[in-house]
């Protein structure tokens, strides 16, 4: 019996990956979700006053929260550690053999690894950069 557990979970093991997607999502949606629910708090409390909120309570609402860390460089360095930390998981089942798929994993490490440089550097050559769009009324007309 503990075979056959054994054998099931060599077959499935990547299975492991959309799941951990799938509740990192969960939890990315609802974190989301209580931040825009404290700012509508928040703007429900200047609107019974009758003042005016701060723009950026607003510009929060619009872009979702998220605007600066998804095109800033912040955004790169994350993805830089979480691809180089999946390197090192592939790089150790490669070294110890685990599975009957060693040469996969030494291929996946080493296109994770160089996806994690890729990153870092990406994110050290745009340090301070933060990309921003403009606006509606000041793109060129023909896009």
């Amino acid at each position: 019996m503990d075979e056959h557990w054994h054998q099931g979970f060599w077959h499935f093991w990547w299975l492991i990956f959309p799941a951990m997607w799938f509740l990192l999502s969960i939890l990315r949606m609802s974190l989301r979700h209580n931040a825009r629910q404290q700012v509508l708090d928040v703007l429900q409390t200047y609107a019974a006053q009758g003042k005016d909120p701060p723009a950026e309570m607003l510009a929060f609402l619009r872009d979702g929260g998220n605007r600066h860390w998804r095109r800033g460089h912040w955004h790169r360095e994350g993805r830089s550690i979480v691809l180089g930390m999946l390197a090192l998981a592939f790089a150790g089942l490669a070294f110890f053999n685990y599975g009957p798929s060693g040469q996969g994993f030494v291929i996946a490490a080493v296109i994770l690894g160089a996806l994690s440089i890729g990153f870092f550097l990406s994110a050290r050559m745009h340090r301070g950069e933060e990309l921003h769009l403009p606006s509606e009324d000041q793109r060129p007309s023909g896009q």
